[in-house]
């Protein structure tokens, strides 16, 4: 077993305290009347964090029009943003003119994205050969958006991307960034909205390990398995959308190659059972196509199993990590997809995770 630093397993000095900023990104100093705070966060959502703030003082706070960055501290460990969160308050509680008391909903930065913010007036027509990076990179400018990552490619589409009046930029950009191979598109602490190669689980390093017992365990004693093998695949197939008179490229996978761990292997089930082909797929190339088809089957075959366990906040199990976790003398291996974590001393992470090893 690994030496880790002995603030993420043993005893913390914490603290949490909260940044406020002008939409424009103008600091304003500590926001201070912060009763409560919880976030959620899933990979799965288009805003993949948000949250809820409970807020009491007698100085109003123009809501709409400011940003709020909740902070972790831990003494001779370091401090952390916890996201960059616009703010709406349907609710305030007063005494004549004097506010005293909000209910703040939180949203992280890709709300900007959004249907509610960027519904499209007319329908628009992406042609094939576009650079997907430079598109998206021109398109997030366009919606106003001025703190960006787009990891760079030299992929271009191979078929026009159409979409209809209404559908968001989110949605937009999505379909560029899938055809790309990448992830959707999705906000750091910081509020920097990313663009980023996506990269089968199965194959990174772990950023964590839970043990079974002893004094590195920090997650709790109880925690759950939700296993349903009822019907999984193990076969998956995918052709992309072509124009002539280009011929479409077809990939097909198999959760043998991909997870031979997998109990729903065909060498394990003694079967094949295949998911409905995978049509008109906007991949890039062949790469992208892989990626995007890999994915599906292998979310899909990995629904079977998830797990759900609480911990003390740790900066190295977020949203897309990878952690070991040990049972039964058994080291399995699960991607995080969902968080949720209130934000008070002695703050505890439920993670939920699918296994990919």
């Amino acid at each position: 077993m690994r030496a880790r630093p002995d603030w993420r397993t043993g005893h913390r000095t914490e603290a949490l305290y909260f940044r406020l900023f002008k939409t424009d990104g103008t600091d304003l100093g500590t926001l201070d009347g912060v009763e409560s705070c919880t976030l959620d966060g899933s990979i799965f959502a288009d805003v993949r964090w948000t949250g809820r703030l409970s807020w009491s003082g007698t100085t109003a706070i123009p809501w709409r029009d400011v940003l709020v960055q909740p902070w972790y501290q831990v003494q001779g460990g370091g401090a952390w943003p916890l996201g960059m969160f616009y703010c709406r308050s349907p609710k305030t509680t007063r005494t004549d003119t004097t506010p005293l008391a909000a209910d703040v909903t939180l949203y992280d930065a890709t709300l900007r994205l959004g249907a509610d913010w960027t519904s499209q007036p007319a329908p628009v027509s992406i042609p094939a050969g576009a650079g997907i990076a430079s598109t998206v990179t021109t398109r997030l400018q366009a919606a106003g958006i001025s703190k960006y990552a787009i990891t760079p490619t030299s992929k271009t589409l191979s078929a026009p991307l159409v979409y209809e009046t209404g559908d968001s930029e989110a949605k937009i950009l999505n379909g560029l960034l899938a055809a790309a191979g990448y992830w959707s598109v999705h906000a750091d602490p910081y509020g920097v909205i990313l663009g980023e190669p996506y990269v089968d689980p199965s194959t990174r390093v772990p950023s964590w390990e839970f043990p079974e017992g002893g004094d590195l365990s920090v997650a709790g004693e109880e925690w759950d398995l939700e296993a349903d093998d009822f019907q999984v695949w193990n076969r998956l197939s995918g052709i992309t959308r072509a124009v002539d008179p280009a011929v479409p490229i077809t990939y097909t996978a198999n959760l043998d190659t991909l997870a031979p761990w997998s109990p729903h292997t065909q060498a394990k089930r003694g079967m094949v059972i295949t998911g409905a082909t995978m049509r008109d797929v906007d991949a890039a190339d062949l790469p992208a196509l892989k990626a995007i088809v890999d994915r599906a089957l292998l979310d899909q075959a990995s629904v079977a199993e998830r797990i759900t366990i609480t911990h003390p906040w740790l900066d190295k199990v977020q949203l897309g990590d990878v952690v070991t976790w040990w049972a039964d003398g058994e080291a399995r291996r699960y991607a995080i997809e969902k968080q949720s974590l209130s934000l008070e001393l002695g703050m505890l992470v439920t993670s939920v995770g699918r296994r990919v090893a």
